[in-house]
């Protein structure tokens, strides 16, 4: 097919004087300046949105699409036979009614009518088939079973190092962060102390790269980690009794069955969001239609800056490798306020360019928007709209320079129809009319929850849901009211969160740092076990011990009025702890292996904490990375020879119009004229008539000769045309090439592994730590 070509969207027509022309093929790096699609109920908004979808999906594009209203479901509804009995299953019954017809009918109605729309733009049902082979699609559902549940315990993650470093990104994560909680608790966000808490309470944890649940933050405002707010004590800032009342709050939320469902499901992780472990695209559709405003608003709060957390981790592009779709940005961009998710919003259509994420926002109403905010938006497509005041706001922000003419503008926009978009680039001069395509997935409308259940229910046994798990407390036998006698060379530390009636159970925790110098890598990471000790305990060996992943607070006293496990025999016994700190070197030196990936064929491997999955992405970047300079490298030559070919053409097809309309005009002349030869043999002088008739014949040889002129022209014509074919078909061939070159299969993983030296491994500390 003649628009099925690398890096292009086929989004519809051309339109000029109101006729349909040349099929319009868009650039789908455009879209890494973002777009913006604007019109009222039945301007065609969703399926132009879908169609963009669906054409990013063809080129290997993995997308997330937040979705309010539940029409972007409708991406799932893809039926490669058009068989009646498909479409049947997703027709509301009183839709079939209102049209006079059963269920049946109308579903043949239907199939008929998809048929048709797919041939007439030029597409048949194996392209409807290739898209649903192209990617995964999924239906999330937070807060909600209905569709695949989204697990958001670890929402609050530790933002990536990226972030981290980046004290205006930090605050600005942390506070929409907050906000959105706050939205959550239906309290405001303005100033709040309740949001100067939270910040603190996320900033503390954030810059220990502790992860927090929403349980421990619940825990967290009750007992913040922080002894101060600015110059304040915490009790002088916020009251115990005040958190206590904020704490209750949240915890009412946490405490409802159905929230339940936003804390098990499937992983909240963006590269699991975006691709199955095989590395196929995902499209993940995010309906939240369910939701109230506070939750919306929370959970989108929440998406964009895991978002923005993963983006800021990966390698610059200058080519589209992600799609993020919102369908209805009503109430998230308004102009004068500023919701929880307006800040990260802002900052995606600022920076998501540089990572070649392309974000297209889509809303119905043009007034509740902050222009400004969209200054940044390359494309935008605007619909049939419903109002003066809707096109007079929208041409305002559409002239952006002395080119742009309003009275055009408002000409164009008023004349408008259904499916028929006007297209301002900030890469074209003027703006232009088309008419989108015939979208492949079936536009039923609103997806019911019904829907949402049948086509994810045979998904979630294939998807990996995470349950949340039990955590079972060591079990304490021998409490005694004053704390066991150590040794006064034994290093003894306290950690606890509660200030009264605490129980303190012994622990050997071991710190250490190892460093790691090999093969490209050169990091350091700090390594933490702890030991219970009870009765079993004969020798502290830390085979088959616990990882202490917990970031401990510690003190060298403890509160009046505690209680202390007994400390068995073997650490009372100890005078220091040099024979457990030496043991504890000894079993980092033999069992701290570190697995990491390689791939000698590009001499790329892995960094210490990347996962299998991770580096397979990061392979897959870097080898399209490469993949797009030679392929930018093939068209830049295409081009070159394509222009010279295409000025050839113009100018043979500008002859061979001048030589028919000459041919065409000393046709006439010599028809008149051997007419007038003949009358005027009859009429006139034979002397006359004879020369006459003889001038005649040499036009009419000329004609011949000028005829000849025109076929040898047009012959021209199809040989240029040949050569431009022969040159398309190479191209293509070349890419093709490029894409069995560039295939991940092609490149081999292999698993080495590699150890610290002893002497990598410093800064070791032991000591007995009393846990309550």
């Amino acid at each position: 097919m003649d628009y099925e070509k690398l890096g292009y969207m086929y989004l519809g027509k051309k339109v000029i004087d109101d006729k349909q022309g040349l099929k319009y093929l868009y650039k789908n790096k455009n879209l890494t300046t973002h777009g913006l699609i604007i019109g009222m109920t039945g301007s065609g908004k969703t399926g132009l949105g879908i169609n963009l979808i669906e054409e990013a999906t063809m080129d290997n594009v993995p997308s997330i699409i937040i979705d309010p209203k539940g029409d972007m479901g409708n991406l799932l509804l893809n039926f490669p036979d058009q068989d009646p009995s498909d479409y049947a299953q997703y027709i509301d019954e009183d839709e079939a009614t209102q049209k006079s017809m059963s269920k049946d009918e109308y579903a043949k109605k239907i199939a008929s009518m998809y048929q048709e729309g797919i041939k007439d733009w030029d597409q048949d049902k194996s392209r409807i088939k290739t898209l649903g082979n192209k990617a995964d699609f999924n239906i999330f559902t937070p807060g909600s079973n209905t569709g695949i549940p989204i697990n958001i315990l670890g929402s609050f993650d530790v933002p990536s190092d990226e972030v981290l470093s980046d004290p205006d990104m930090l605050n600005m994560n942390i506070s929409s962060l907050s906000s959105s909680v706050l939205s959550l608790a239906k309290i405001d966000t303005n100033s709040s102390k309740e949001n100067i808490l939270l910040s603190n309470i996320f900033l503390h944890s954030f810059k220990q790269k502790k992860s927090l649940t929403l349980t421990e933050l619940i825990t967290s405002i009750i007992n913040p980690p922080m002894k101060k707010i600015g110059i304040f004590g915490i009790d002088d800032f916020y009251p115990a009794d005040k958190r206590m009342d904020f704490a209750m709050k949240l915890n009412n939320i946490l405490a409802d069955p159905s929230f339940a469902n936003w804390i098990t499901g499937f992983d909240f992780d963006i590269d699991k969001i975006l691709y199955t472990p095989e590395l196929k695209p995902r499209t993940s559709v995010f309906s939240i239609s369910h939701l109230n405003d506070n939750e919306r608003m929370f959970f989108v709060t929440l998406l964009l800056n895991k978002f923005i957390s993963w983006m800021r981790k990966q390698e610059g592009s200058s080519s589209l490798k992600v799609l993020l779709y919102m369908d209805e940005i009503f109430g998230f961009f308004p102009p004068t306020k500023n919701p929880p998710s307006k800040e990260p919003m802002m900052l995606l259509l600022k920076q998501a360019r540089a990572y070649g994420v392309g974000v297209v926002l889509s809303t119905q109403n043009p007034v509740d928007l902050d222009y400004k905010g969209l200054s940044n938006i390359g494309s935008w497509f605007i619909g049939r709209l419903q109002t003066n005041q809707d096109k007079e706001r929208i041409i305002d922000n559409l002239i952006t320079g002395p080119n742009d003419d309003k009275e055009e503008l408002m000409t164009l926009i008023s004349s408008l129809k259904s499916r028929r978009f006007l297209l301002k680039d900030t890469r074209v001069d003027k703006p232009f009319l088309f008419d989108t395509k015939w979208v492949l997935s079936y536009l039923k409308g609103p997806m019911s929850r019904s829907d949402i259940k049948k086509l994810m229910d045979p998904k979630k046994e294939l998807l990996q849901i995470n349950e949340k798990k039990d955590v079972h407390k060591n079990e304490v036998t021998n409490i005694a009211n004053q704390k066991p006698l150590v040794s006064k060379d034994i290093k003894e530390l306290f950690c606890y969160s509660y200030s009264e009636d605490l129980l303190f159970e012994p622990y050997i925790v071991a710190e250490a740092v190892i460093n790691i110098s090999k093969r490209d890598i050169n990091k350091q990471f700090k390594v933490s076990h702890k030991i219970y000790i009870d009765d079993s305990i004969v020798d502290f060996s830390f085979s088959n011990q616990s990882l202490n992943d917990e970031e401990l607070e510690y003190s060298l006293k403890y509160p009046q009025k505690s209680s202390f496990a007994n400390l068995p025999e073997v650490a009372s016994k100890l005078k220091n702890l040099k024979s457990v700190k030496k043991k504890f070197v000894s079993y980092l030196y033999n069992t701290t292996r570190i697995e990491i990936y390689e791939i000698p064929k590009l001499k790329l491997y892995s960094n210490l904490d990347e996962s299998m999955f991770d580096f397979k992405l990061r392979i897959k970047d870097a080898l399209n990375s490469k993949k797009d300079a030679e392929v930018q490298k093939i068209k830049n030559s295409f081009d070159i020879k394509l222009h010279r070919l295409e000025s050839r053409l113009d100018k043979y097809a500008y002859k061979l119009e001048k030589e028919k309309q000459d041919v065409s005009a000393k046709k006439s002349d010599t028809i008149l004229a051997v007419g007038l030869s003949v009358l005027g043999a009859i009429f006139g002088s034979k002397s006359s008539a004879a020369s006459k008739v003889a001038t005649s014949i040499r036009k009419a040889g000329r004609i011949k000769k000028e005829k000849n002129d025109v076929a040898s022209t047009e012959v021209q014509i199809q040989n240029i045309q040949d050569e431009i074919d022969k040159i398309s078909m190479i191209h293509e061939s070349k890419i093709d090439d490029l894409d069995i070159k560039y295939s991940d299969e092609n490149y081999e993983i292999k698993s080495t592994y590699i150890k610290p030296k002893k002497s990598d491994i410093y800064d070791t500390d032991v000591a007995l730590v009393w846990i309550g």
